[in-house]
C-alpha cells in the first residue's frame, strides 16, 4: 500500500481535494470534509481504466487506517457504481442517518 500517495490540489478551510497517484500514475480524486468529530468523504472518483483493481478499497482502507478520527460517507442513490462499492462497507459501517455511513476501524 506504500505505493499509493496523496497529493493536495485544493483546500478552501475545511474542505480539502486530493488528487491520488499510485505508482506515479494519477489514477483518482478524493474530496474530504474534514470535521471536528469525523472526515467525511464527498467524493471518491478512480478513472475508469484503473476501477475494478482494488485501487478504491486501498484509498478507503487507507484513509481508515491513518486517520485518527472516523471516516463518514454518504451513498448517492443517483450512482449505479457508487451503491455497488459502499454496498461491500453497509455491513460493517455504522448507520448514522438517511444515506450517510461511518467505517469501523478494521479490529472493532
Amino acid at each position: 500500500m506504500s505505493d499509493y500517495k496523496f497529493v493536495k490540489i485544493k483546500e478552501i478551510d475545511f474542505l480539502k481535494d486530493y488528487e491520488v497517484f499510485y505508482k506515479n500514475c494519477k489514477i483518482a480524486v478524493l474530496q474530504l470534509t474534514i470535521q471536528s468529530e469525523f472526515i467525511f468523504i464527498r467524493q471518491i472518483h478512480v478513472f475508469e481504466e484503473y476501477q475494478k483493481q482494488g485501487h478504491g478499497r486501498n484509498i478507503i482502507e487507507l484513509l481508515t487506517r491513518n486517520s485518527t478520527k472516523p471516516i463518514r460517507y454518504s451513498i448517492s442513490t443517483h450512482s449505479q457504481s457508487a451503491i455497488r462499492f459502499w454496498s461491500r462497507y453497509n455491513l460493517k459501517a455504522k448507520h448514522i442517518k438517511g444515506d450517510t455511513y461511518e467505517l469501523e476501524k478494521e479490529g472493532n
